[in-house]
């Protein structure tokens, strides 16, 4: 049977302060946080690393020209976005960095997880092949999951017609 890649242990101490940090980020942050949809998302101008050196150069060729402004655009509140684009930036980078780690160490874990449950069921389906006693009961409860897998096979319609 293949390794666990890893196992994590957490000391109490530890997880008491990160999820203490964790309540006090959703705590603070909701009142500065906008949400959008995706769809939203699709419509509006999208910006990488590339973009955000154009954006502050922009902004720092308008304060030395400000003649080059259109005159539709308010220095003041371009000023501001630029500000809270820069905030919002140094809070992202280390939180998707965080995240991506999470994301992982969760993957890891599920799926090391899941190959020994389906070492179990595996051992067990024999087991009830060969009348082991209980594994019947184990082994019914589990199939439940794979019931309606597997070409031919679909979930019985449970709608009821009026």
């Amino acid at each position: 049977m293949k390794k666990n890649r890893i196992y994590l242990s957490v000391d109490t101490t530890d997880l008491q302060e990160i999820n203490n940090a964790i309540a006090i980020l959703i705590e603070k942050l909701p009142p500065y946080l906008d949400e959008i949809t995706n769809l939203e998302k699709l419509r509006m101008a999208k910006m990488k690393d590339k973009s955000f050196a154009f954006v502050q150069k922009a902004y720092e060729y308008s304060l030395q020209n400000p003649y080059m402004i259109p005159t539709f655009v308010d220095p003041a509140e371009f000023k501001k976005e630029i500000e809270t684009m820069e905030l919002f930036r140094q809070l992202a980078i280390p939180l998707k960095k965080l995240n991506k780690g999470l994301d992982d160490t969760n993957f890891l874990m599920s799926s090391d997880a899941y190959n020994t449950a389906l070492n179990m069921y595996q051992l067990v389906k024999t087991a009830a092949k060969n009348n082991v006693a209980g594994a019947s009961v184990v082994y019914d409860d589990l199939k439940i999951r794979f019931e309606y897998q597997g070409p031919g096979k679909s979930k019985p319609n449970t709608d009821k017609a009026a």
